[in-house]
């Protein structure tokens, strides 16, 4: 907006500074037709003052916007090749089903994600990847169900089982990633969380986090709902993210 603004006040400009000189020629032509004197045309002296502006406009301005559609196309290429790696990669995997951004139809600021689940009807566990909009791999997402009517060890042991899956699909993937660990890390569960979750109750959340490793940061959470809620919910869950610290 504000280079709109400057750019519509230079040719409001322009435009002024034209009309004053006419007037100026104008004056000085009547005076000088008194005085037996002839005074050269505007026609050149206009010509100029319209181009060179623009010239100038064309110079500055042409190469730099190039320059930025040139990058623009280099960001979205690479952006284009990771959302291609990781879908490959999980197809390769076996994952059941895989949902991704089309960068070719619609180009996010904030970045793109690619989906990964265990199962075809996307209800099992799933891994997110977070791709930022240059195309680096920012974040893992794990997420999986809770069965209730299972013991903790057993839902802990299923859960990291999955978790451990999908990671694995990445491994060796040829993508630029926030850290060289982050896709090396291991979907493991922080310490504090499983005991949290081996001793506490289905119906309560809670959150927990580990500390940082080879430049890697692991969190997660369990989301659950209250017991008298429950049988009507969509269910308990456990997520784990890596991230670059």
């Amino acid at each position: 907006m504000g280079e709109a603004t400057r750019l519509a006040g230079g040719i409001l400009g322009i435009f002024g500074l034209t009309r004053l000189m006419n007037r100026i020629h104008r004056a000085a032509k009547c005076a000088g037709e008194r005085c037996g004197m002839a005074l050269p045309g505007l026609g050149l002296r206009r010509a100029a003052m319209f181009l060179v502006p623009i010239a100038l406009l064309v110079a500055i301005f042409i190469p730099r916007y190039v320059s930025m559609a040139q990058r623009n196309d280099n960001v979205a290429a690479q952006a284009a090749r990771t959302v291609d790696a990781v879908v490959e990669a999980f197809e390769e995997g076996g994952a059941g089903y895989i949902s991704a951004d089309d960068l070719r139809e619609n180009r996010q600021s904030y970045g793109y994600r690619v989906f990964a689940y265990t199962d075809d009807n996307a209800d099992g566990a799933s891994l997110c990847v977070s791709i930022d909009e240059e195309g680096t791999i920012e974040r893992l997402s794990f997420d999986a169900p809770v069965d209730a009517s299972l013991a903790p060890e057993e839902n802990l042991a299923q859960v990291e089982a999955d978790f451990t899956r999908l990671a694995g699909m990445l491994a060796g993937i040829d993508a630029p990633a926030a850290s060289p660990a982050l896709l090396t890390a291991g979907a493991v569960l922080p310490e504090e969380f499983r005991q949290r979750f081996s001793a506490g109750s289905y119906y309560e959340e809670f959150y927990a986090r580990a500390e940082v490793t080879d430049g890697v940061e692991a969190y997660a959470l369990f989301s659950t709902y209250p017991e008298e809620d429950y049988a009507n919910s969509p269910g308990a869950s456990i997520s784990l993210a890596l991230e670059a610290a």
